[in-house]
C-alpha cells in the first residue's frame, strides 16, 4: 500500500459525517489496512521467500540482549555464488557466520520520487 492510497483512505475517513460514511470506510478499507499491517510483521524464517527477494532478517543476540536486523536475500549454489554457497547473504556475511536468522519481514515500499 503506497502513500497515495493511505492519503485517500485518510481523506475519506476525515470527510465522513454520518454513521453510514464510517461504515463505508470501515467495510471498504479496513480489511486492506489490516492485511498490510499483518504483511509487515515479523514472521518465522522458515516462511521466508527463497527466490532472491530482498527482505529483512533478524535474530536475538542474547549476549548483547538486542535484536539484530539485516537486509538479506537467499541465494542458491546454482546461481554462480563463490564456493557453491547456498543460504542467506547479508552485509557481506553468510549464514555460516555466528548470526542465525530466526525471523523475517518484507521490506517496505521505497519512497516515491518527487518531480
Amino acid at each position: 500500500m503506497n502513500a497515495e492510497r493511505l492519503a485517500e483512505i485518510e481523506a475519506l475517513y476525515k470527510s465522513a459525517i454520518t454513521r453510514d460514511d464510517y461504515v463505508y470506510v470501515a467495510t471498504n478499507y479496513i480489511p486492506a489496512l489490516l492485511a498490510e499491517v499483518k504483511r509487515l510483521q515479523w514472521q518465522p524464517i522458515e516462511t521466508a521467500p527463497k527466490d532472491g527477494t530482498s527482505i529483512l532478517i533478524g535474530a536475538w543476540n542474547l549476549q548483547r540482549n538486542i535484536f539484530m536486523r539485516y537486509m538479506a536475500c537467499y541465494v542458491k549454489a546454482d546461481e554462480g555464488r563463490p564456493r557453491g554457497f547456498s543460504g542467506w547473504m547479508f552485509d557481506g556475511f553468510t549464514e555460516k557466520s555466528t548470526f542465525k536468522p530466526t525471523h523475517w519481514m518484507p521490506l517496505p515500499e521505497p519512497p516515491e520520487v518527487n518531480g
